[in-house]
């Protein structure tokens, strides 16, 4: 398919789903017959195709998804077939930014779960819908659905759906500072992207293992920095904005806790920059704002700013602190970490009165929260800087 006729026949799906919710308002025509089973055929080559183009153009799978879910509205009194094109639909909604919608389709489909047979089709749908969790706010809900699904997937021999899932499981992991399970998560997740050919999935491993070592003193900062540029090749060869954004984010991070400044300020620039290509707001992607501020900061406050750059990296922090702290409000994850980082903006202008009430601010938001390696690291940095 070329792309003109993907926008084309995009175009006409959505124009579809606008007249059988809209003028319709969901009374869609029942297939029956010889029509159905057409229909089941179409469903059957569709979910095939939304892996397929999972890893080209979002476009091809924004068509077919969406195909596919207004061909099971034909059909949905086959409860198996509808809840496995919802799931594709809503995820594919929710990663572009149409929460709302997706939510509202996933919630649909999850009420017709429990009239689905195919434990595989049911799998696959908790894996769906993990995922929304896992971008809005709810590891320990997302954690439980896909070691639910993985299990099965592990089982049956369904590697593609294991691969996506267990790499998804991983983040969750590390985002509450399971490390050993997330790297675990990693490596097997990368290991059958390698089988499958899946440069995307390859990239995922290089993104988070190297920094896993390097957190727990494994390997060298220098070690670390190599390994994620190599995935940082692996994620653009593939156009994965969403990784680079974190790539990158944990290069700042290695760098300015190297004391390697030039790199650190050369690495929150592409921080903003990948984020300014990878618009959707999902946290722990945005998060990455976080590690761009702090680094910019660091290096304001060890002069190692160059002189011709002052301006350009100051506009550079209050822009990236700004986006966060706007996006904190909505996502809980961020709350924590976006105040840690006003309050290193905030040492870096001698405002020691103002770092300490949004390092308070910040162990607040983190305390009780499941985000324990953002905890441990606000408290890092209240005791080197005197605030404990």
């Amino acid at each position: 398919m070329s792309l003109p006729s993907v926008y084309a026949d995009l175009a006409r799906e959505a124009l579809v789903q606008a007249f059988n919710c809209g003028i319709r308002r969901g009374r869609v025509r029942q297939y029956e017959g010889e029509r159905l089973r057409t229909a089941e055929t179409r469903t059957d080559i569709l979910c095939v195709l939304n892996k397929l183009y999972y890893f080209g153009l979002p476009e091809k799978i924004a068509w077919s998804s969406l195909a596919n879910f207004n061909n099971t509205l034909h059909c949905r009194k086959n409860a198996d077939l509808f809840c496995a094109a919802a799931g594709d639909y809503a995820l594919s909604l929710v990663t572009i930014g149409l929460t709302k919608l997706g939510r509202s389709i996933f919630e649909q489909a999850d009420e017709l779960l429990s009239g689905v047979q195919n434990l595989k089709t049911k799998s696959i749908f908790k894996a769906r819908y993990a995922y929304y969790f896992l971008f809005y706010n709810d590891p320990v809900r997302s954690i439980h659905m896909l070691e639910t699904a993985t299990d099965y997937f592990r089982k049956t021999g369904e590697q593609w759906e294991l691969m996506t899932a267990e790499g998804a499981l991983a983040q969750n992991y590390f985002l509450t500072g399971d490390f050993e399970k997330a790297e675990a998560g990693y490596e097997e997740s990368g290991r059958l992207a390698k089988n499958l050919h899946s440069v995307m999935h390859v990239g995922w491993k290089y993104n988070k293992v190297p920094f896993i070592k390097y957190l727990r003193g494994e390997i060298s900062g220098a070690e670390a920095e190599d390994q994620l540029l190599t995935g940082i090749k692996l994620s653009s060869a593939v156009h994965d904005h969403m990784t680079l954004c974190i790539h990158y984010g944990h290069l700042a991070y290695i760098a300015s806790r190297q004391h390697r400044y030039d790199k650190a300020l050369e690495y929150a620039d592409e921080v903003v920059k990948e984020n300014d290509i990878y618009r959707i707001n999902v946290p722990h992607v945005k998060i990455s704002y976080v590690n761009a501020v702090e680094s910019i900061c660091s290096a304001f406050r060890h002069s190692a700013v160059p002189a011709e750059s002052v301006s350009y990296y100051r506009k550079l922090a209050v822009r990236a602190l700004s986006r966060v702290q706007r996006l904190s409000r909505k996502y809980r994850m961020l709350e924590g970490p976006s105040a840690r980082a006003a309050a290193v903006m905030a040492l870096s202008q001698n405002d020691r009165t103002g770092a300490a009430e949004q390092y308070a601010a910040s162990v607040t938001a983190l305390k009780d929260s499941p985000y324990k390696w953002e905890y441990e690291n606000t408290l890092a940095f209240g005791k080197e800087n005197g605030f404990l």
